[in-house]
C-alpha cells in the first residue's frame, strides 16, 4: 500500500480549493476510476492506494488538468488546472503494474493442519 497526495493548482501556482480529484486505473484496455475525492482549502487530498501507476485528474468550474502519478514516483503529485485546450498530440502511455504479491490469507497453525489430515472425509 501507498499514500498518494495530490494538489491541484491553477496556472499562477495558487491552490484551488474544491477541485474534484479523479483517480483512474489502467485495466483491461482502458481506464477505470477507483476513487473520487474533493480537495481541501489547501487544494490537496490524499488517498492510500496499491502499488500501481494511476491517472489523476482534477476540475473546478471550467479549468482542468491531468498528471501521472507513478508506483515508483514521488509520494506527491500536482496537477496544474488551465481553461485551455491543450494542442493535440500523440501522447504515450507506460503504464507498469503492481509487483507480484505473495498469496495472502490466513496463517494456519501446524496443530490446525494435523486436525484436518486426522478429520474423517466426507462421501458425496
Amino acid at each position: 500500500m501507498r499514500r498518494l497526495r495530490v494538489a491541484a493548482k491553477d496556472s499562477e501556482g495558487r491552490p484551488v480549493s474544491g477541485a474534484r480529484f479523479d483517480f483512474q486505473v489502467f485495466n483491461y484496455g482502458g481506464f477505470s476510476s477507483i476513487a473520487r475525492l474533493k480537495a481541501d482549502d489547501k487544494g490537496e487530498a490524499a488517498l492510500t492506494t496499491g502499488l500501481g501507476d494511476l491517472l489523476v485528474h482534477a476540475s473546478c468550474g471550467e479549468a482542468w488538468g491531468s498528471a501521472f502519478a507513478k508506483a515508483d514516483g514521488p509520494p506527491a503529485v500536482e496537477v496544474v488546472l488551465t481553461e485551455r485546450f491543450p494542442p493535440l498530440e500523440t501522447v504515450e502511455f507506460d503504464f507498469a503494474a503492481p509487483p507480484p504479491q505473495p498469496a495472502g490469507g490466513p496463517e494456519v497453525s501446524p496443530a490446525e493442519k494435523a486436525k484436518k489430515r486426522s478429520a474423517p472425509k466426507k462421501r458425496n
